[in-house]
């Protein structure tokens, strides 16, 4: 996750590790309806090997002598996770805004750029995960344990 996204070195890999793990449980599960560990390595997950690659951005299977690039499943692992770290270390922030100084008081704005930058990384990482299902089900050859669910995202806000 840090060679694609650039998190300063003084993050600890606790705060990664638990950011990956909650994504893996919380996003990857409800669109694939299997964890990184149960997908072959052919497409990006686990399954016969332990060992991730660093910055891997398109791969390339053949399904009935048709080639399918997508993005691998760890990258897309990498996404969700990194928005599921910013949006956590964004609530033990300090800095709630930008403080605009008046004539005898300071207002303070609220920085939503952050919010931002989350909500485009989770939208990348979605369109990926699409694009993965498909060729993880032509992969399977059978029809996706998802079909009934719909994918929707709620929002609570405060």
């Amino acid at each position: 996750m840090r060679s694609i996204f650039e998190i300063a070195t003084d993050v600890k890999d606790a705060p990664l590790l638990k950011a990956v793990q909650e994504a893996d449980k919380l996003d990857v599960m409800e669109a694939i309806c299997s964890s990184i560990s149960n997908i072959p390595s052919e497409l990006g997950g686990l399954l016969d090997s332990n060992n991730v690659p660093d910055n891997d951005f398109d791969m390339s299977v053949l399904i009935n002598g048709k080639t399918y690039t997508f993005v691998p499943l760890y990258t897309i692992l990498c996404y969700y996770a990194f928005t599921r770290y910013l949006q956590s270390s964004d609530q033990k922030s300090t800095s709630t805004g930008f403080k605009i100084q008046q004539f005898g008081n300071s207002i303070v704005i609220p920085d939503d750029r952050l919010n931002r930058r989350w909500e485009a990384e989770k939208g990348k990482a979605d369109i990926f995960i699409e694009q993965f299902k498909k060729v993880l089900d032509l992969y399977n050859k059978k029809d996706s344990c998802c079909e009934g669910k719909k994918p929707y995202r709620i929002m609570f806000i405060s």
